[in-house]
């Protein structure tokens, strides 16, 4: 009984042992894709708002491109807390 108890004791070790550490951390990843969804839509409000309700024709004419460069800007600072 003995000689079967410590043949697991030294299977469970080397199973262990060969473990490695979980390399990327989800709470970090879904902290970041919320913070860049966010991110997006207070910018793209803030265009739109800009846009429509400030009668800003510029902004009226080339919104695609803001908010394109907003997505852009959100992805970046979301992968950057991701990261941190």
């Amino acid at each position: 009984m003995a000689r079967y108890m410590d043949t697991d004791l030294a299977e469970a070790r080397t199973v262990t042992a060969g473990a490695t550490p979980n390399l990327i951390r989800w709470g970090a990843v879904f902290g970041g894709v919320v913070m860049g969804l966010s991110l997006l839509l207070l910018l793209t409000a803030l265009w739109i708002a800009m846009a429509y309700a400030g009668g800003i024709e510029a902004m009226q004419d080339n919104l695609a491109w803001w908010t394109a460069g907003s997505a852009v800007v959100a992805m970046f600072v979301g992968g950057m807390l991701a990261g941190w």
